[in-house]
C-alpha cells in the first residue's frame, strides 16, 4: 500500500503544483512519542513553527513543551471549498479525497483550494 500511497501523493502534488519538499520521518534520527516526537522532528528540520491539523493532535499536544522548545504552534483552519460534483443534483458532499476535487474541477482545483477563484460554476467543472 505504501507504494500506491506514494504514487497517489506524487500525482496530487503535481496536479496541485505543490513544490514543498517532502521528508519522511524515517529518514530523520528522531525519537519520542506525541509532542516529544513532533518537537524532535521540528528540530531536525530546523522548523520554528508547527502547523497542527484538524485531527487528534489538539487533544494530546503539550503546548508548554513547544513553548519551551521555542516552536510556535499554529492550528489549521481549513475551510472546505464547495465545487460542482458529479451526481446529478445531489447536495455537495464535503470531506472527500482531493482526488474528487481533481476529477471534478481539473486544472481549476489549485485555484479553488487557494481561494483565488471563489466557487466554480458548474460549467467550469470537468464532466
Amino acid at each position: 500500500m505504501v507504494d500506491l500511497n506514494l504514487a497517489s501523493l506524487d500525482l496530487l502534488r503535481e496536479a496541485f503544483a505543490i513544490r514543498t519538499p517532502l521528508v519522511r520521518s524515517s529518514e530523520l534520527r528522531v525519537s519520542g512519542v506525541k509532542s516529544e516526537l513532533i518537537i524532535d522532528i521540528c528540530r531536525a528540520l530546523g522548523a520554528d513553527t508547527f502547523l497542527g491539523g484538524l485531527g487528534g493532535t489538539r487533544r494530546y499536544l503539550d503546548g508548554a513543551a513547544f513553548e519551551r522548545a521555542g516552536i510556535t504552534v499554529r492550528w489549521q483552519d481549513f475551510r472546505h471549498p464547495v465545487y460542482p460534483q458529479c451526481g446529478g443534483g445531489e447536495p455537495f458532499m464535503p470531506g472527500l479525497s482531493s482526488i474528487d476535487m481533481l476529477f471534478n474541477c481539473g486544472p481549476n482545483s489549485r485555484a479553488l483550494l487557494l481561494g483565488a477563484s471563489g466557487a466554480l460554476q458548474a460549467s467550469e467543472a470537468i464532466a
